[in-house]
Parts: C-alpha cells; structure tokens; sequence
C-alpha cells in the first residue's frame, strides 16, 4: 500500500469524515433522551384516549390484512 499514495489519502480523508460522523452521532445519541422525553405521548397528539386509539388500530387491522393479502395476490398475477 505504501506504493499507492492516491488511494492512501483517498482512505485517509474518509477515515476522517467517518471519524467525524461517529463523534457527531455519540453527541446526538447523548441529547436523545431529553429530546424523546420533550415529545408528548400518542394519545396526546392524536387527541385520543388509548382505548380509542387501541380500538381504531383492531377495526382497521382486518381491512389492512385483507389489502395486503390483494396486492400479493396482484403481485404474484403480474410476475408470472
């Protein structure tokens, strides 16, 4: 390698802007815990009891199936 000085300061500078992203990640990680407890929970923001919430997901889960099961069904017509 000592032979390929462009692709030595090629590895060189993107070993450094990943050096640089890592540090950025570490202090975004470090301010998520008071970022998350900022946001107000679900039943908040969708201005909803969690009953309400609970049973509008299990009303809309068979339609979702069902749709679902429809476009793999349409899938598997349209590669064959």
């Amino acid at each position: 390698m000592a032979g390929n000085k462009p692709a030595n300061a090629v590895l060189h500078k993107v070993l450094k802007q990943l050096e640089e992203l890592l540090s950025d990640m570490k202090a975004d990680v470090t301010r998520l815990p008071a970022t998350i407890a900022r946001i107000p929970p679900v039943a908040v923001r969708l201005q909803m009891s969690e009953r309400n919430i609970l049973n509008r997901l299990a009303s809309r889960a068979p339609e979702l199936s069902a749709q679902s099961q429809s476009q793999t069904s349409q899938q598997m017509q349209v590669q064959r």
